[in-house]
């Protein structure tokens, strides 16, 4: 994926492909159940990994619009997620109070952290080794991870 298109998530359950310079809608992605909140693109791939209110995220290939893997384990809203630089890894916020961390190639949560309020967002350092996320009721949380490998 490079400058020339970007994605776009919606509350009618899709994902869209859009090309910049024209506008033009070049492929919709269909699976999710309910609202999509939020998309991120894997670094040195074709895919694509977003999150939903259907309670999952779901991994999917751009070039093919086609679905590859359902992420399963939240228990409400997954408003947020981001991918680690290196493209191993993805981070996924809830209103379910959790975060959790994926291993993209298996589907397997690695971690999850439970605050008190729902989470609305995250965002990740350019390293990776730090995540903030922002919560319901206004706040920010910063979490600290030096070695990914070492959550397996």
């Amino acid at each position: 994926m490079d400058e020339k298109f970007f994605i776009s998530a919606s509350d009618d359950t899709t994902l869209r492909l859009w090309e910049t310079d024209t506008g033009n809608l070049l492929r919709t992605f269909k699976g999710h159940s309910d609202k999509v909140f939020s998309v991120a693109i894997i670094p040195n791939s074709n895919h694509i990994i977003s999150a939903s209110a259907d309670h999952t995220l779901r991994l999917w290939d751009i070039s093919t619009g086609q679905s590859l893997r359902t992420f399963e384990g939240h228990l409400d809203w997954v408003h947020g997620v981001v991918v680690t630089p290196d493209g191993r890894h993805v981070i996924s916020v809830s209103a379910d109070n959790t975060l959790r961390l994926w291993n993209i190639s298996t589907g397997e949560c690695l971690l999850m952290l439970t605050g008190v309020t729902p989470f609305r967002c995250c965002a990740i350092s350019p390293t990776g080794s730090l995540i903030a996320v922002g919560d319901q009721a206004g706040g920010i949380h910063f979490i600290e991870i030096r070695n990914y490998d070492s959550l397996k």
